[in-house]
């Protein structure tokens, strides 16, 4: 017969053996708030989630997309009357908001298609807007250059052939190198341009987060001037802002200027 191991029963009984140590796991993330301030009216402030971790960068609400609310909110540089929006990208969706709330007819409100990225948009539409608004906008996922025809079924009316964007939003986007192609894919197949001169207008809003990569960023605008995309670029401003990491690497103020540009 086998002797009894003492020690054996000792390990056996004792659950904390094997257990990891408190604070091993650290908890996700909290979600977050932010306030925008509407600049056409700073008494209405629209107080957006942003989500508490993401790979994607979803929990931030990054400089350009502040500033190109900015810009929106400006009847002298744009009005969105009637006009339908698509934003690729959308994160927390402000410049989307805004457009809603300045007229916008018909908004599109997309990000890549994972489920918590497409809940907080939604979570910002149903607690930023009055019911009417929130009529005008549908929430989806898109991968870019994917079947984007199938984004133009989403503001179609009665009488409408194939109605397409007069407005499309890319914030803070082009840092995403190996992806300028897909971006522009989706672009190309969305935006207004008829036969009878009617042309739409991409609002593509960046800051250099990587400077020794700010060439890179730019090659954005090269492809896009190539077939089979053929857009027109045209530089709206730049504007100094307070960097969003203190500690990245690279000259601040090249990672604090955000610039637009006009497809």
């Amino acid at each position: 017969m086998a002797q009894h191991d003492e020690d054996e029963d000792i390990a056996l009984e004792d659950d904390t053996l094997f257990a990891d140590p408190e604070g091993f796991y650290k908890p996700p993330p909290k979600d977050t708030f932010q306030e925008y301030k509407r600049k056409s009216d700073p008494s209405q402030v629209l107080r957006v989630k942003l989500v508490g971790g993401h790979a994607l960068w979803a929990h931030c609400l990054w400089n350009a997309g502040i500033a190109l609310s900015d810009y929106f909110e400006d009847p002298k540089n744009i009005t969105f009357d009637g006009k339908s929006v698509l934003e690729l990208g959308a994160g927390a969706a402000l410049p989307s908001l805004i457009t809603c709330v300045n007229g916008a007819s018909r908004i599109v409100i997309t990000d890549y298609p994972d489920q918590p990225l497409l809940d907080n948009i939604s979570y910002n539409v149903e607690h930023s807007l009055d019911s009417a608004h929130q009529a005008r906008v549908t929430v989806t996922g898109h991968l870019w250059g994917k079947e984007p025809e199938t984004l133009l079924t989403l503001i179609q009316e009665d009488g409408d052939t194939m109605r397409k964007f007069d407005v499309i939003i890319l914030s803070d986007l082009i840092f995403n190198h190996f992806a300028h192609h897909q971006l522009l894919a989706t672009c190309r197949a969305t935006i207004l341009d008829d036969d009878k001169g009617n042309k739409g207008e991409i609002y593509v809003c960046f800051s250099h987060h990587r400077p020794s990569l700010a060439h890179k960023d730019l090659e954005f605008f090269e492809t896009a001037a190539q077939a089979p995309y053929n857009f027109h670029s045209e530089k709206l401003f730049e504007r100094r802002m307070t960097p969003m990491f203190e500690r990245d690497q690279g000259p601040e103020e090249v990672r604090a200027t955000v610039h637009l540009y006009k497809l």
